[in-house]
């Protein structure tokens, strides 16, 4: 009896306690339905108040790793168009949907969606501490950008009428499309219009399509990849007159950037690029290259010279080495009828081989001899110029980036510029599972530099080594710790001094952590060249086309305006005709 009362009880207890928390739950309902009420009226109240050039509802997807999205979008800053030019703002709309997802993928098990979703929440907190709360009744509708640009965290409910059920099984994604009919529906006329969904999901653009909303990748917003790192300027004849008849007579070499300004005040100027002037009667392809402290623009490419005449050096070098050892070749010859002497000079030869394995001096490294084209010329002067720190490569299939990239660190690493060359890409694949050294393992991520290398070494007009021969040279090198693989996974907490820093296929490394941890492990005297092709991209999702480490990276040093940064982009393919045709075509 005495169990039966306590459990009558108990009972009696829980009705009493749900009668009391029932209230509490449709009192928080009811406050949510107030949230959502005030953020659509703010919405309106700023749409009608501020001439928004668009109005951008964010996806998940966008956000993850990738924060500064919101202030690309916003056109806040060095993002902003016409040059920083004041132009109309723009409204950024972040559901309570984005943040809930991100919120679960935080706890994923899979590392990398984890860190990108906390990068992304972090970045979003961050703006919020940065700037202007907006305040909207009662409640925060999200914060203004010192632009005028305004991004609105709205309030999301299942339960509330504003936000329509696409389907019986609602997700994420549903909800998202729902939350931007809403806003269609409580906004009108060319307002309405201005709504558009960004979204990488190529389902979320299929439903957009089906349902007659505007959808868009974020390519067609963040032009990052457009910047080569080449500035072309047309000139008038009756406005430029004495620019104009000095370029033709060839009697400019330099010119002060102050001037250009007063000249052309909506181009955007950035350290290290390279200006061509285009007039009839001008060479186009003599460049000016912008100094870093952005003085002058100088047409005397005097590094590429210096790379040149180091070159020729070296060839001198080889072809004397040759010429000495094709004599001692033929004097012994001369001895075989004597079998002593004969045995004798063949031991001196394995001793002079001896000496020369041992000492790298002696044995001279083949130089690869070609002739660059003017677009080459320029990412040579940027890469022998001990100034630069980092410089950023990209360009279509066969342009040269590699071989460029490399022959110059080969040449550095020949004059001593460099203690050792080491060569990384990104691991795109768990190799744990493999057997052999780690070596073993990166060689094939490697692959796509080493048999530039090869070429390099192994190549020149004057003597064509043999396949062994230029084996042995790049083995001794890397057995010697002149010449180093690794993928960047590898490389955490090194600090890598002396060293040219050679990252291939970095279109694979994502933005964010990753790109952080490889960049910052820049020593003393040291180069990083990061050479990609966005349009190259295997290691989805987590990287695209216009969300990727090497772009990244362009976005914020840009932006800073660095001195010690550059980029250029190849767009002339020498590899052959097929291979332009195919990467046109495919």
């Amino acid at each position: 009896m005495v169990k039966s009362k306590n459990l009558d009880s108990k009972i009696f207890q829980n009705k009493n306690t749900k009668n009391k928390i029932q209230p509490e739950i449709k009192e928080q309902k009811s406050k949510i339905e107030l949230v959502i009420d005030a953020h659509f009226k703010g919405i309106k109240t700023l749409v009608s108040n501020n001439n928004f050039n668009h109005i951008y509802v964010l996806d998940t997807n966008v956000l993850m790793g990738f924060p500064e999205v919101i202030e690309i979008l916003a056109q806040e800053g060095e993002y902003a168009n016409n040059n920083g030019k004041k132009s109309n703002p723009n409204m950024i709309i972040i559901s309570d949907i984005v943040r809930m997802e991100l919120d679960g993928l935080k706890k994923n098990k899979i590392t990398w969606k984890a860190d990108d979703a906390r990068i992304a929440t972090r970045g979003i907190n961050d703006y919020i501490q940065k700037n202007i709360l907006v305040p909207c009744e009662d409640y925060n509708l999200g914060f203004k950008f010192s632009g005028g640009s305004h991004v609105v965290l709205l309030a999301y409910s299942d339960s509330s009428k504003k936000f329509p059920k696409l389907r019986e099984e609602f997700g994420a994604d549903d909800k998202i499309i729902s939350t931007v009919i809403a806003l269609r529906n409580y906004l009108n006329g060319r307002n309405k219009e201005k709504i558009t969904l960004v979204s990488e999901d190529n389902g979320v653009n299929i439903s957009c399509n089906q349902l007659n909303i505007s959808c868009e990748k974020l390519g067609k917003f963040y032009k990052i990849a457009d910047y080569t790192g080449f500035i072309k300027i047309n000139l008038d004849w009756d406005k430029h007159r004495e620019l104009y008849e000095k370029l033709i007579k060839q009697e400019m070499e330099k010119i002060p950037i102050k001037k250009i300004n007063e000249m052309f005040p909506d181009v955007d100027i950035n350290p290290n690029q390279f200006i061509s002037f285009i007039g009839e009667g001008i060479n186009p392809s003599k460049y000016f290259r912008v100094d870093p402290g952005m003085v002058y623009a100088d047409s005397n490419l005097r590094y590429y010279r210096n790379f040149i005449n180091d070159k020729k050096e070296k060839i001198k070098e080889i072809r004397e080495f040759n010429q000495r050892k094709s004599r001692h070749n033929s004097k012994n010859k001369k001895n075989d009828s004597n079998q002593r002497k004969s045995r004798h000079n063949s031991r001196d030869d394995k001793n002079d081989s001896s000496r020369d394995d041992k000492n790298d001096s002696s044995k001279p490294i083949n130089c690869y001899d070609y002739l660059p084209n003017p677009e080459q010329v320029c990412l040579i002067d940027l890469l022998y110029d001990p100034r630069i720190d980092f410089v950023t490569v990209t360009g279509p299939p066969g342009t040269g980036k590699t071989m460029i990239a490399a022959d110059v660190g080969l040449l550095g690493l020949f004059k001593k510029n460099y203690s050792s060359m080491l060569l990384v890409n990104p691991l795109n694949n768990s190799i744990g599972y493999l057997p052999g050294t780690k070596d073993e393992k990166i060689l094939p991520e490697n692959m796509n530099v080493l048999t530039q290398i090869y070429k390099l070494l192994g190549v020149n007009k004057e003597n064509n080594l043999t396949q062994n021969e230029v084996h042995n040279q790049v083995k001794n090198l890397m057995d010697n710790e002149k010449i180093n693989l690794n993928c960047i996974e590898y490389l955490q907490g090194m600090s890598l001094d002396k060293t040219y820093i050679h990252s291939e296929e970095s279109q694979n490394i994502p933005v964010g952590k990753p790109m952080r941890e490889f960049a910052t492990r820049l020593g003393d005297d040291s180069k990083m060249v990061i050479v990609g092709d966005p349009k190259q991209v295997i290691n989805w999702p987590r990287c695209s086309d216009t969300k990727n480490g090497i772009l990244y990276f362009m976005t914020k040093f840009k932006k800073e305006k660095a001195k010690n940064y550059a980029h250029i982009t190849l767009s002339r393919v020498e590899r052959s005709h097929g291979a332009e045709q195919a990467g046109e075509l495919l």
